[in-house]
């Protein structure tokens, strides 16, 4: 019953999610919910592809937002995954 409940936690968070309309705050929103609690980070085990797909926006969205987030200090990108600068991001 535990998994149930996780799943269908996990599945309403993705809904609520691609409500969003703003890609900037869809995807600010998405890293926050999947960064790691100590060192802010989020491990992206796909690619960017399969983020974008996950989020519900186009790849060549992702990339230009990633990059004006980027761009304006929110995050920083490594080889593996992305670093939120700010806590909050929002």
């Amino acid at each position: 019953m535990a998994v149930l409940a996780h799943q269908i936690h996990a599945l309403r968070s993705r809904l609520e999610e691609r409500n969003i309309r703003s890609a900037r705050e869809r995807v600010l929103n998405h890293l926050v919910l999947a960064a790691d609690a100590e060192s802010c980070t989020v491990r992206l085990d796909g690619t960017l592809m399969d983020l974008a797909a996950e989020i519900g926006l186009t790849h060549e969205v992702l990339y230009r937002t990633l990059a004006a987030l980027e761009k304006g200090g929110a995050i920083k990108r490594t080889g593996s995954g992305i670093v939120l600068r700010r806590k909050n991001g929002m």
